[in-house]
C-alpha cells in the first residue's frame, strides 16, 4: 500500500490525468442522466392532517375528524383508513386501492374535506 502512495506522489502527471479523467466522467454521466420535469409518481397513500393548538383530543375528535371521516367513508376507492388523535392535531392515513384512478381519488378527497 505505501509502495502505490509513493508512485502516485512520484508521478504527478498521471495525477493529473486521473482527475481531469473523472471530472470529465462525471460531466459526462450527469449530462446523459434522464431528467423529467414532472416524473411520474405512484400514489399509493393520502395523508390528511389538521393542527388547532391548544384543543384536546376529544375536542379534536369531535370537531374535525368525525366529519371528515363521515366525508371520506362515502368514497370508494379506499381500502384501509387509520385516524391518529394527539392533543392539538390529527392526521388520517388513507391507503387506496391498486386499481383506484388515484388522481381521480385525490381530487375526491380533497373535494370531501
Amino acid at each position: 500500500m505505501i509502495q502505490l502512495i509513493e508512485y502516485f506522489i512520484h508521478n504527478k502527471r498521471l495525477n493529473y490525468a486521473l482527475l481531469i479523467f473523472l471530472v470529465f466522467m462525471g460531466v459526462n454521466a450527469y449530462i446523459k442522466i434522464p431528467k423529467e420535469m414532472f416524473p411520474d409518481v405512484e400514489l399509493e397513500k393520502i395523508s390528511v392532517s389538521g393542527y388547532y393548538a391548544g384543543a384536546s383530543a376529544t375536542n379534536m375528535d369531535k370537531m374535525a375528524v368525525r366529519d371528515i371521516e363521515d366525508s371520506l367513508a362515502n368514497i370508494n376507492g379506499i381500502d384501509k383508513s387509520e385516524t391518529t388523535i394527539t392533543p392539538g392535531s390529527f392526521r388520517i392515513m388513507l391507503t387506496l386501492n391498486e386499481h383506484a384512478e388515484k388522481v381521480n381519488l385525490l381530487n375526491k378527497v380533497k373535494d370531501a374535506i
